[in-house]
Formats: structure tokens, C-alpha cells, sequence
């Protein structure tokens, strides 16, 4: 399976739904059909115990609640280095994990309204960063 700058993601058919949405630019994650938790990488059972999920498509507008500067890196991501990743709250209340884009350090603060950007990486796949608003 190909998914963001390195492959390690078993063939599942949630990573798979996941990765075309990615490459049809919309964040896909699961919803619990019983206690309506959504999740963001998608889910294929809920904290309540629950497997019985369904697809929605997130928004693609949030803002920051934390974020970080990652300097030291696996090998694999060495050549990133340094680069910014940040915890978002959408628009729909989910909460995800994901890069920021490069030269936004200067406008960097909790807060920082941002929004979904898709990117295609040749022979990997696609992946999902965050810009400013």
C-alpha cells in the first residue's frame, strides 16, 4: 500500500478507502453508528466497543489546538527535517494529526484558523498537510 512519504500501511480496505479519498482530495474517516464518535485516520471499531461504523467526509477547515517542530527523525523522513506538525480541530469537531506546510513557522500560534491541502508524492501516494486560511 502507498500512503504518504513511506510506505508501512498493510492492504486493508479501510487503508485503502482512506488513500483514494486522499488522491480524490477529501479526508475520509469513520463515524459509530452508536455513540457517534467520528475518527480521524479512520476506524474500523469505536472506543464503545461498537464495529458498527460508517464513512463520512470531514472538513477541510479547522484551527490549531498545539503543535510541534520535529528536528530529529527516523531515516525515512530525514530529508523532511526540520518540519512542523500539528494537532487541528475541524470544523465537525474532529480532532487530527497532520504536517504543516513549510515556511509557516513565523505565523505559528494555537488558534491559527487552516485548511485541508492535498498533495500527490510521485510513486507513493498522497498525502494531506494543513495551510494557513
Amino acid at each position: 500500500m502507498k500512503f504518504g512519504y513511506t510506505s508501512w500501511l498493510p492492504e486493508t480496505a479501510i487503508v485503502s478507502t482512506f488513500s483514494n479519498g486522499l488522491r480524490d482530495e477529501k479526508l475520509l474517516g469513520t463515524k459509530c453508528k452508536i455513540c457517534g464518535a467520528n475518527y480521524l485516520p479512520p476506524r474500523s471499531q469505536c472506543r464503545c466497543g461498537s464495529d458498527q461504523m460508517k464513512w463520512f467526509e470531514a472538513s477541510s477547515n479547522g484551527k490549531i489546538l498545539t503543535y510541534t517542530s520535529i528536528t530529529q527523525t527516523s531515516e525515512s523522513m530525514s530529508s523532511y527535517a526540520p518540519y512542523f506538525i500539528a494537532i487541528v480541530e475541524l470544523e465537525d469537531g474532529t480532532k487530527i494529526l497532520g504536517h504543516l506546510s513549510e515556511n509557516i513557522d513565523n505565523k505559528l500560534k494555537a488558534g491559527l484558523q487552516v485548511k485541508v491541502v492535498f498533495q500527490t508524492i510521485a510513486g507513493k501516494g498522497a498525502i494531506y498537510k494543513f495551510i494557513p486560511r
